[in-house]
């Protein structure tokens, strides 16, 4: 019999992550049944474990579309989950579609027009033309003929008088396409101020991460995401904020409370409306390619420590192991033991 087998009384441990399958006797009169058991691959696994934090799943922060024209009356705003690409209209105003969407990070601040002054708007007005289909200028900050002839073709396209100039009013530019989540106005109203609160058309899961949890979340992480009709979907951390902010909770005794901002990417679109709660699950800690066992193959040692009995070949042996990650009822373990081995485990 194995030197450690014979030295060592197995002790039952009533701790969730290790189980032990002995009993001792008072008596050398009592009997005890044999366990079922049976012998489990020894395997090389990726382990993590994980802490689960609330989020809400929508499609980022909303921003507002605002109109400019006081004189004129909304005809027609698109429906909430409309989705708004580069050429297409956010309104209508007197019956007319209007504003349209354009690429660019800098607001649509004046008319456009021959002899303005060069510009950065003048450059991404060019580059939407572009891909629109309707010039193959070469962009740049000038508004010159071949601007001129680009707008007045684009105007053609859409249907109205080919002027050769824009008006603030006209267009609202923004970096991507977008997607309508509320109407600020109504129909009949003047085409003035707030009309759409839009979002990103990219569905994401917005987490405000306790700041004792911060090191829980890294850029690139692989998560789960688990949905209120118990299904789950996978995702990626795609933002991590860099600064924390503070914020007072409601009530009397309410503390403030820390925390950073976290946006995860889902691998696909789901069927839900915004702001549907969830619950992610972020990494704690992780062991890649690790060798592995099943958790309820551990052995608490009477003299401390843990073990497994491990059989290789023919030969059964209590082999001593230190225990690592634990996850999804596996462990990892180091030790003399090795991919081919089988250990024993309570049936």
């Amino acid at each position: 019999m194995n030197t450690l087998k014979m030295k060592t009384t197995f002790v039952a441990c009533a701790t969730a992550m290790v189980l032990v399958g002995c009993s001792s006797s008072s008596s050398s009169n009592s009997t005890v049944s044999p366990q079922a058991t049976t012998l489990v691959n020894v395997e090389k696994r990726d382990l993590a474990t994980t802490s689960d934090v609330s989020g809400t799943l929508g499609f980022g922060d909303s921003s507002t579309i605002s109109l400019k024209s006081p004189q004129k009356i909304i005809t027609a705003l698109p429906k909430v989950g409309t989705i708004i690409q580069p050429g297409d209209a956010l309104a209508e105003i007197n019956g007319v579609a209007t504003p349209y969407l354009f690429t660019g990070t800098r607001p649509a601040w004046r008319n456009f027009v021959r002899g303005m002054t060069d510009g950065p708007d003048i450059q991404q007005l060019e580059e939407t033309l572009v891909v629109l289909g309707v010039t193959t200028l070469t962009p740049d900050q000038t508004f010159d003929s071949a601007t001129t002839t680009a707008i007045k073709a684009w105007q053609t396209k859409i249907g109205v008088t080919a002027s050769g100039t824009l008006s603030s009013s006209e267009i609202v530019f923004s970096p991507n396409a977008l997607r309508v989540s509320g109407q600020q106005a109504s129909i009949g109203d003047a085409a003035s101020g707030a009309a759409l609160l839009v979002t990103g058309i990219t569905q994401v899961v917005s987490i405000s991460l306790d700041t004792s949890k911060a090191a829980l979340a890294s850029v690139g992480e692989k998560v789960a995401v688990d949905l209120a009709d118990g299904s789950s979907v996978g995702g990626q951390v795609t933002y991590v904020a860099t600064t924390a902010t503070t914020s007072q909770g409601q009530g009397q005794n309410a503390q403030a409370t820390t925390s950073i901002a976290v946006i995860v990417t889902l691998d696909k679109t789901i069927d839900a409306g915004d702001n549907t709660p969830v619950t992610v699950k972020l990494s704690s800690s992780t062991a890649t390619g690790v060798l592995a066992v099943p958790v309820k193959s551990l052995v608490a040692l009477a003299e401390g420590g843990f073990a497994v009995e491990r059989q290789r070949g023919t030969a059964q042996d209590l082999i001593a192991v230190s225990p690592g990650v634990f996850a999804g009822g596996w462990v990892e373990v180091t030790g003399d033991i090795q991919v081919g081995d089988k250990v024993v485990v309570p049936a």
